[in-house]
């Protein structure tokens, strides 16, 4: 993400509205090289996408507990998040008058400073756990 931030930066420094008057949109083979990633792309983000949710429900299966209910907190967790950046990134962006680039920022920065105590506080030995209790057969 920080990277994206420092490309947009550099790429909107040197930006001349001279330079694109001529130009009448993208190569054709650009586009479909483009296409084709990003639907490469998608395949393993779809899956990444299912995770929380696969393990949520399988957390909630072996504690006990109700699978509705860790789906909803779940969801919760990622939906305020959402709405907070929905309300408070126009207002930030205007602020700097820089286009997007200072709510991505901040973003990427809330990002990096969650990633060290999640990193910290998960359980080292989780995969172990797990294989011990289901008699050593591989789980996926």
């Amino acid at each position: 993400m920080v990277i994206m931030v420092v490309l947009g930066l550099v790429s909107t420094k040197g930006y001349n509205n001279a330079l694109t008057a001529n130009l009448y949109g993208p190569d054709k083979t650009l586009k479909g090289v483009a296409l084709a990633a990003f639907a490469l792309i998608g395949i393993p983000q779809a899956v990444l996408f299912s995770v929380p949710w696969a393990v949520a429900s399988e957390v909630a299966t072996e504690e006990g507990g109700g699978q509705g209910l860790t789906i909803g907190v779940l969801n919760i967790a990622i939906v305020v998040p959402q709405l907070l950046i929905s309300v408070t990134a126009g207002p930030i962006d205007g602020a700097f008058d820089k286009g997007n680039t200072p709510a991505f920022g901040i973003g990427g920065a809330f990002a990096l400073i969650c990633a060290v105590p999640g990193g910290r506080l998960a359980p080292q030995d989780a995969w172990h756990v797990r294989h011990r209790r289901h008699g050593g057969r591989a789980l996926i």
